[in-house]
């Protein structure tokens, strides 16, 4: 078996869907665990692919059946549909055996488009922002909004806190006002807005950084329930009436996931922050005083 990859202690590992103009769903969607269940997925992971003798597990690929799932290149190996069942099902397992909670957040583009004002238009245009801003702030309202009965998520969350992000990297740039700007760039800063006017302890947030998944194989785990989540939303909002997936049946066991498929109100709702924010810095507000405005108004939303 090859030696584990794990190069930092990150704890949630997260992957973004449908952040290209012509995809009509977003989503931003993750896991948490410990650092040691981290490492005992990745060594089942790495069984169960290398039981069915795939390299690089990837679930729009799988899916559709591209690439080395495309039984045609694989002549010694058949990819009838049992087998792939049994793939599924063992990888979705231990996703959600292995990690303490899935947060998420997915949306319909042209419904958040329409709740946009001109005033944040330019520089908050794209929803990977809003979807990035739900994750977050369902893991700091965990517990005094979201419970379970047992309170067993929110105690094993609390032993990981504060948490350190790893999200996939995303090439390219973005117009920014009248710049463009790096993906990362702009959610680094985003981040460091959220933890300063929602958490300014730094008492769940602590860090955000970047990876690609050949070096941090958890993304992976990021990418299946990221795809899973899209496909809901867009199944929610198409097809209401179709029953969920198999495999977001398996994810979803035990009710580890906090995903939300966000209404008009809420949305609007985040773009009064927005503005409110930007309306602190138009007039020259200090940096403590955006940060106030923002927890007060948040209070108010919630």
């Amino acid at each position: 078996m090859r030696e584990l990859m794990i190069v930092n202690p990150y704890h949630g590992y997260f992957d973004e869907s449908g952040t290209h103009d012509s995809s009509d769903v977003v989503a931003v969607v993750g896991y948490l665990s410990t650092y040691e269940s981290w490492n005992r997925w990745e060594e089942e992971w790495d069984s169960i692919v290398a039981h069915y003798a795939v390299t690089d597990f990837h679930m729009n690929k799988f899916e559709g059946r591209f690439d080395e799932f495309n039984w045609k290149r694989y002549w010694f190996w058949p990819w009838a549909d049992e087998t792939r069942k049994r793939l599924i099902e063992r990888v979705t397992t231990i996703c959600q055996q292995r990690t303490i909670i899935g947060l998420g957040c997915a949306l319909v583009r042209e419904q958040y488009e329409k709740v946009l004002t001109e005033k944040i238009q330019g520089d908050l245009r794209h929803p990977y922002y809003f979807c990035m801003y739900a994750c977050l702030n369902m893991l700091l309202n965990l517990g005094p909004h979201w419970t379970t009965e047992s309170g067993q998520i929110e105690r094993r969350i609390d032993s990981i806190k504060p948490v350190d992000f790893l999200f996939d990297q995303k090439p390219g740039k973005f117009r920014f006002g009248d710049s463009r700007i790096t993906w990362e760039a702009r959610a680094q800063d985003f981040f460091q807005k959220i933890k300063s006017g929602l958490d300014p302890n730094g008492e769940t947030l602590r860090s955000l950084t970047f990876g690609d998944r050949r070096t941090y194989p958890q993304l992976r785990a990021a990418d299946l329930i990221t795809y899973e989540t899209a496909k809901m939303a867009r199944q929610l909002w198409k097809e209401p009436e179709r029953p969920i997936r198999k495999s977001m049946e398996v994810l979803k066991k035990d009710y580890n996931l906090l995903i939300t498929f966000p209404t008009d109100r809420q949305m609007r709702n985040f773009v009064r922050i927005i503005e409110t924010a930007v309306d602190a810095m138009s007039r020259g507000a200090s940096d403590e005083e955006q940060e106030a405005v923002i927890r007060e108004l948040q209070k108010k939303l919630e």
